[in-house]
């Protein structure tokens, strides 16, 4: 098994883009309040930072499975990051 601390980037990349697809499950709960959606959000572009990483770790890292599974999860995570950034720039520009 892996020795703990072995490979902490490669933990730190998917728990960033574990974050952000939840992120992108919570879109389907933004009918429940008003505050859904930015949370959302902001979880959802975490995905960014532990794509990053993750590629990172397949880059430089012997061991890499964590680090597939970080890349994977942050690509479809990240895929809808211009998305939300379009949208964020919208509601700020109308309400200047």
């Amino acid at each position: 098994m892996n020795e703990p601390g072995k490979n902490a980037v490669a933990d730190v990349g998917f728990a960033l883009s574990v974050a952000g697809v939840i992120g992108l499950s919570l879109f389907f709960l933004s009918g429940l309040s008003k505050w859904v959606v930015p949370i959302a959000s902001v979880l959802t572009l975490l995905s960014v930072p532990g794509l990053l990483a993750s590629l990172l770790v397949l880059c430089f890292a012997r061991h890499k499975r964590r680090a597939v599974w970080g890349a994977s999860l942050g690509l479809l995570g990240s895929l809808y990051v211009p998305t939300i950034l379009i949208f964020m720039l919208q509601a700020i520009h109308e309400n200047f």
